[in-house]
């Protein structure tokens, strides 16, 4: 069970002393959820029986599922980005990257990532658009347009000469350890150091175009030429590792020839080897060979490992965000009035007096403020507050105060993510509720399309008792929640997810109030170009412990049968001019409620449609250092 859901578990809590309701009974379930499982059946047992092929440790590190859970991750998101790339999936590793380009479209440093990108693909025509996007975005830097800008002469003057360096087809090789920044100077520091191959002694007839075996090198390993050949041929192939060792062998053979301690430190700067980068910075700085000049350049590389573009390559210690969305909410049966209009109170059978159209509207905030530490792990801290306020009713009038405290870590292939939750709310028309909920969530892949999930939480909500609320302590409860899931991803566009969730909740005054629950969901996410589009459904059984007299000698038992579905889109996508980032998002769902009681006050029919707009903002640069 996500957080979110059980937040909203907490809200209904609110309403148990005033109508004793819960969730519901055993009843048949319709034709839509049946041919829903079905569906879900099939397509489960076909992908599990499928082989599953042997991935390498490497392709094991990223999966595209992993990329679908996390597709804010920017540095998730560089490692299969560059997973890509070396295995030769240009268009994947290219889209993985505009993909992070629209999610945060004020960062120039993953625009000048993809601008270089396009450079080395021959895009011309992508990178003259991005370049005009880093001119106009108004975070650009004058370094920033000073870089794009020798970007965009190389273009005009169809300069094709390449370097050995250049032909690096693993250069996202760093992205494993650095940030997606780094990726943004490769490309001038490839240009540096084809000015240096041009004014050096090994002349660029060196790179010659037929193959050289590993033998030639053994038989040669003197012969410069050969030599480079052979590094920049592993280079092109991906072999970043064999490419680097090919030319420190030369630098071992000819420890004064500073030109080639050169080209070793611009492949170190571009795979982010910062400890070995040092080590031969200080080499070439003691050698008495080295010239004034070589010696300029190295102090601009030694810089470079610290600031890009003029800003820092480490990532901000807290990544710090904000959210403001308001919502409403037109329900057609908003006090679950029965098919028949009638309920037993008392004893007696009565009719309802409480309206059954009615909306609310409700208006949220809160700030998110994210650490990551180790290379798996991060800690998440939320604040918010909020404000509902109903027109004809009085049970969704009240204030919220939530905070948040979570954790994220890995033990191996397996997800562990506890959490704390506490949430204040200040009811209008009745007593004040304090909720506590402690817990724990995890999860493990299988495959790529394959992830399973568990989780428990624990619960304990208190009512405050005061003269007007005397009796209200009698609806204070504890709930112990164990839940199970599955995620199957179809493609990067189609998902399904399926749920199962037990829930035992103890009162202070049992009867009528006690109950177990049992629920099974099933949704189905289709990411789409035009939007985002979800569609589930969900039956949950609730057997009561004990019987509450007031309304019958029998133990109440209900079943509620939910569909419900939602698509959202960012309002930019319509309208650029009032939404240029596309974080303005636009949500419209509708839900449709079937419940059923062997008590009548239980049995009703609802339906309600919600529309809701959220704005996120990005605070981070406030609070950096």
């Amino acid at each position: 069970m996500s957080i979110s859901k059980k937040k909203s578990n907490l809200k209904r809590k609110r309403y148990n002393h005033k109508r004793k309701k819960s969730n519901q009974k055993r009843v048949k379930t319709n034709s839509i959820g049946i041919l829903f499982a079905f569906i879900a059946f099939i397509s489960l047992f076909v992908e599990i029986t499928k082989p599953v092929p042997v991935l390498s440790e490497e392709e094991k590190l990223i999966t595209q599922n992993q990329i679908l859970e996390n597709p804010n991750d920017i540095k998730l998101n560089y490692k299969y980005a560059r997973q890509q790339f070396a295995a030769k999936n240009i268009d994947e590793g290219i889209n993985t990257i505009e993909k992070l380009a629209q999610i945060y479209p004020n960062n120039i440093q993953i625009k000048l990532d993809l601008l270089a990108i396009y450079k080395e693909a021959n895009l011309e025509e992508k990178a003259l658009a991005i370049i005009d996007e880093i001119k106009k975005n108004e975070n650009t830097t004058e370094n920033n347009l000073k870089f794009v800008e020798k970007f965009e002469s190389t273009f005009k003057k169809e300069e094709e000469s390449k370097t050995l360096l250049s032909h690096m087809t693993g250069i996202f090789k760093h992205q494993v350890k650095s940030s997606p920044s780094l990726l943004a100077n490769m490309e001038e520091i490839g240009k540096i150091s084809e000015s240096i191959l041009k004014n050096r002694s090994i002349k660029n007839e060196y790179v010659a175009k037929k193959n050289v075996t590993w033998s030639q090198i053994l038989q040669n390993p003197k012969d410069m030429k050969l030599n480079y050949q052979f590094a920049r041929q592993q280079f092109k192939a991906g072999h970043v590792k064999e490419g680097i060792s090919a030319i420190k062998r030369m630098s071992k053979i000819y420890p004064d020839n500073i030109k080639i301690k050169l080209d070793l430190l611009g492949v170190y700067k571009q795979t982010d080897m910062k400890k070995e980068a040092y080590a031969l910075i200080k080499e070439i700085k003691q050698n008495q060979n080295t010239t004034d000049i070589q010696l300029d350049f190295v102090k601009q590389i030694e810089s470079s490992f610290n600031f890009i573009h003029s800003e820092p390559v480490a990532p901000p210690e807290w990544m710090i965000s904000a959210l403001i969305s308001y919502g409403y909410n037109q329900d057609n049966n908003v006090s679950s009035v029965t098919k028949d209009n009638k309920q037993i109170s008392n004893n007696e059978v009565i009719s309802f007096a409480d309206p059954k159209f009615d909306n609310t509207s409700t208006k949220n905030i809160g700030v998110t403020a994210f650490k990551f530490f180790g290379e798996k792990s991060s800690f998440m801290i939320n604040a918010n507050l909020g404000n509902s306020d109903q027109h004809q009713g009085t049970s969704g009038d009240y204030d919220n105060y939530g905070m948040v405290f979570s954790m994220d870590t890995y033990l191996g292939d397996f997800n562990f993510a506890p959490f704390l939750m506490m949430s204040k709310y200040e009811n209008k028309y009745s007593a004040e509720m304090l909720s506590n909920l402690v817990g724990i969530n995890g999860s493990f892949l299988k495959g790529e399309k394959h992830k399973f999930s568990y989780g428990y939480s624990l619960t304990d909500t208190k009512y405050n008792q005061n003269s007007s609320y005397d009796a209200i302590r009698d609806f204070n409860s504890t709930t112990d929640s164990f839940s199970l899931g599955y995620n199957f991803y179809k493609n990067d566009k189609i998902s399904f997810t399926t749920g199962l969730t037990y829930a035992d909740s103890d009162v202070l005054v049992d009867a009528g109030n006690d109950y177990s629950s049992y629920d099974i969901d099933l949704r189905a996410n289709f990411s789409l170009p035009w939007a985002y589009f979800s569609i589930g459904e969900s039956l949950t059984f609730t057997d009561y412990k004990n019987a509450d007299t007031s309304l019958s000698t029998n133990k109440r038992s209900d079943t509620v049968n939910t569909v419900d579905l939602s698509i959202s889109k960012a309002l930019g996508d319509f309208i650029t001019s009032l939404d240029p980032n596309k974080n303005l998002v636009m949500n419209l769902a509708f839900e449709r409620t079937f419940s059923e009681s062997n008590i009548m006050n239980y049995d009703y029919i609802s339906d309600a449609v919600s529309f809701g707009l959220s704005k996120s903002f990005d605070l981070s640069k406030m609070f950096a250092k």
